[in-house]
């Protein structure tokens, strides 16, 4: 009778754990994907170190912008309004902050070249506006 219960409390304790490993996984999974969730809506950004950008934000030029750049660091280091360059570029999707310049652009079937340019002449346009 002890041998049967002592397989039994094994058993129970195996199954414990799986069921807790089980929730465990599931609410990592979940906490991942709210997660990205917010990053994609733009609700929660990447910190960034302060010296760092502090600097790079006092020398930072139009012409400086490359490709691989995220709209939201394009923002973050100009300073721009969340909409400016929505606006200026008549761009709809609503995602479009977390994407690369050159990923929209490529997205949308525009010559990746000529979409540069055109974000750097948009911000150009705002620093000299805001000077």
């Amino acid at each position: 009778m002890r041998k049967i219960k002592t397989k039994l409390h094994k058993y129970l304790w195996k199954i414990l754990f799986t069921i807790l490993l089980i929730i465990i996984i599931s609410l990592s999974v979940w906490f991942i994907v709210n997660l990205r969730d917010l990053y994609r809506a733009g609700e929660l950004r990447p910190t960034r170190g302060l010296n760092r950008n502090h600097i790079y934000k006092q020398t930072a030029s139009p012409d400086q912008i490359q490709g691989w750049m995220t709209f939201s660091y394009v923002n973050y280091i100009f300073n721009l309004p969340p909409d400016y360059l929505s606006g200026n570029l008549n761009i709809q999707d609503s995602h479009y902050l977390n994407l690369g310049i050159n990923q929209y652009a490529k997205m949308k079937n525009f010559n990746t070249t000529i979409f540069l340019t055109n974000v750097r002449e948009s911000i150009a346009q705002y620093t000299k506006s805001t000077q």
